[in-house]
């Protein structure tokens, strides 16, 4: 598998360093993304400080798009019937969900002081998160609670249809979607360390909803302090595979620069859109 290459032309900057395997099934049970990994004695892409090729900007703009609301948000807004589950604010019932989001289900329409366990559970009975939420809950005892449940499904997560049902020990309620074995846009996320790496982790970088078969560019941009502007530093490539999605190992030395890091996904040559959205960026702090 050849290294990520650390040079300033785009010719180099734009060569992959890793495939991904094809499948002869059309439509898989799980992502089948293969792990794209710098080839051993490769030094840390984040030591790298290339000149950005050639249409990549020197600097990180701001992207559009934000966080999810509130599910307190989301219950003021609703005014459909209730009491009821949804998923990021619609009421999603029977919809097709992607990989990669951050999703979260929000009872609705509950009492107050109402404690609520909840699941997500996959057809095949496995259950894919778990919690126990209360609603408005403000004494003391109930403060550590949530009042919903996050889920964010990675790579390797199960396709097929999911079950969310929450009960008060008394009445369950319940609604479904399906969990597609990709994504309708460009995401990109981070997983397993909460955007927070110390020298010597390796983390697993994850995207999804790109062309299958395209070659995607990963741009690194560092920051010494939030003050200061994002800049530049480097690019990997890696190929996704006959459902869009890529993985690659993010692999972190003692050596390498303190700060914040923001990671850029776009396909070689271009941007899917300008400007490109939050969901195909990401950021980590090396500390």
């Amino acid at each position: 598998m050849p290294a990520a290459a650390h040079g300033p032309s785009r010719t180099a900057a734009d060569q992959p360093v890793g495939q991904a395997a094809a499948g002869d099934q059309a439509v898989p049970a799980r992502s089948r993304a293969e792990l794209a990994t710098p080839s051993p004695g490769t030094p840390s892409v984040l030591n790298a400080h290339d000149l950005p090729p050639a249409g990549v900007d020197l600097s990180l703009g701001t992207a559009i798009g934000g966080d999810f609301p509130l599910c307190r948000e989301l219950a003021e807004e609703y005014s459909g019937p209730g009491p009821v589950i949804l998923v990021n604010g619609v009421d999603r019932n029977g919809a097709d969900l992607g990989l990669l989001r951050k999703y979260q289900f929000c009872p609705v329409g509950f009492d107050p002081g109402t404690r609520l366990a909840i699941a997500v559970t996959a057809s095949s009975g496995e259950v894919a998160q778990s919690a126990e939420i209360c609603m408005v809950c403000d004494s003391p005892t109930d403060a550590r609670l949530l009042n919903a449940l996050y889920w964010t499904p990675f790579l390797g997560t199960p396709a097929g249809r999911y079950t969310v049902a929450a009960t008060d020990g008394r009445q369950v309620w319940q609604t479904v979607f399906t969990l597609l074995p990709g994504s309708a846009s460009p995401l990109m996320v981070i997983r397993d360390y909460n955007n927070d790496l110390h020298p010597g982790d390796e983390a697993v970088v994850e995207l999804a909803g790109f062309r299958p078969g395209d070659q995607v560019a990963i741009d690194f941009y560092y920051a010494s302090d939030p003050s200061a502007k994002s800049e530049y530093r480097t690019s990997v490539v890696v190929q996704t595979d006959d459902q869009g999605n890529a993985r690659y190992r993010l692999a972190t030395d003692a050596d390498d620069p303190r700060g914040g890091w923001a990671i850029l996904a776009r396909s070689v040559g271009g941007f899917s859109q300008q400007p490109p959205l939050g969901n195909d960026r990401a950021q980590f702090n090396l500390g």
